[in-house]
């Protein structure tokens, strides 16, 4: 009896050990975030950004949708750890162009949809709009989203292009400033989902040529602005679609055939950048793979600290196809960043400081270091 006695204490001390082991190894391998108002030289380090660097960036100007949207969501839980209160960010804190924005020095890029956002635009504006795509008629069909797509918000810098001349005493010293300027883009996603995945049967089921046309339709906007002055570009792909809270309520793992239609038009998109880089002499277009990031941490989400990569943060209403938070619920995600969604379809704080991270570290997700193209 005393044997057995023993020999169950040490499985439970072993057991106890264990747990000890894991917890430890988590907490010491789990993504530090940079504080809030962190400094240029304080976040380097958080980026493994080493040496007396200096980048030749004086401006970030976003596109794309709701993974940049900086000006559209004003309510409770969003932007809970944004200073606490609502910064229009469809997330829990910073995103993407935020950290980029840190990164180099500059405030957080205004949202151009904001009455004090389209006259700033001498460090950067959020041209991004929510629901919208690369397509005219993305988040118009259909949900009758109001919306400004890709088009739109191209057309919406070029009008910006007045009010920034005025900060320069000459052309050739705004063109420097475009031409040295960051511009980065993230669309795609809503297309798929949206457009094509409401009903595929409208485009004959067949993935290939909506997503080659969606590639031909990006082609032409990036040359817009390429032809505005704009050389550097920072272009995200689509997250695996098929693994975001809302398609996984229907089962626990992926939906693949939605997975399946974003890798379509990732390969597509990466093959489009290389060729606008090719045809426009002086561009540099860095491909970023966003969807790599989000599937590694789904797949192996213990070394980043991450403790649930299915659900949604927030607090959401289960009856309802929206994928928001409940304004009624503002305190329900007190540890967003162990999560990798926010709500039930965009990322939360971590997840965006990440794919920096990554982008800076790991050839695999972008095709050039994102140290290389800001030094340039």
């Amino acid at each position: 009896m005393i044997k057995s006695l023993k020999g169950l204490a040490l499985l439970v001390l072993s057991v106890l050990c264990h747990i000890l082991l894991v917890n430890s190894q988590t907490q010491n391998s789990v993504i530090k975030i940079p504080p809030f108002d962190v400094s240029q030289k304080d976040i380097l380090p958080f980026l493994s950004v080493q040496g007396d660097i200096t980048f030749q960036v004086p401006a970030v100007y976003v596109f794309g949708d709701s993974l940049l949207d900086n000006g559209r969501c004003v309510s409770l839980p969003y932007g809970v750890d944004f200073g606490g209160k609502p910064s229009g960010r469809i997330t829990n804190g910073r995103n993407l162009a935020d950290f980029i924005a840190q990164m180099l020095g500059l405030p957080f890029p205004n949202s151009f949809y904001n009455a004090s956002g389209s006259s700033n635009t001498i460090t950067g504006i959020d041209y991004a709009f929510s629901g919208c795509g690369i397509r005219n008629d993305t988040g118009l069909y259909p949900f009758g989203l109001e919306c400004t797509p890709l088009a739109g918000q191209i057309t919406n810098f070029e009008s910006s292009i007045s009010s920034l001349s005025s900060h320069f005493q000459s052309k050739d010293a705004l063109d420097k400033h475009i031409s040295s300027s960051l511009f980065l883009i993230v669309t795609g996603f809503n297309d798929i989902s949206l457009t094509y995945g409401w009903d595929p049967s409208k485009f004959n089921n067949d993935i290939e040529s909506f997503v080659s046309e969606l590639a031909n339709l990006f082609y032409q906007q990036a040359e817009r602005l390429y032809k505005l002055g704009a050389r550097k570009f920072l272009v995200g792909n689509a997250n695996p679609g098929g693994c975001i809270p809302s398609r996984r309520m229907e089962s626990p793992s992926c939906n693949e055939t939605m997975t399946g239609w974003t890798d379509a038009f990732n390969k597509k998109l990466a093959e489009t950048l290389t060729k606008l880089e090719a045809a426009n002499a002086g561009s540099k277009f860095v491909y970023m793979d966003m969807g790599k990031v989000l599937h590694d941490v789904i797949t192996n989400p213990g070394p980043y600290g991450i403790i649930d990569v299915s659900h949604a943060c927030c607090a959401t209403d289960p009856a309802s196809p929206k994928p928001g938070c409940l304004e009624s619920k503002p305190d329900s995600c007190p540890n967003g960043n162990q999560f990798v969604f926010f709500d039930r379809i965009h990322p939360t704080e971590v997840m965006h400081f990440l794919t920096l991270k990554r982008c800076i570290e790991d050839s695999t997700i972008c095709s050039t270091t994102l140290v290389q193209l800001l030094q340039a």
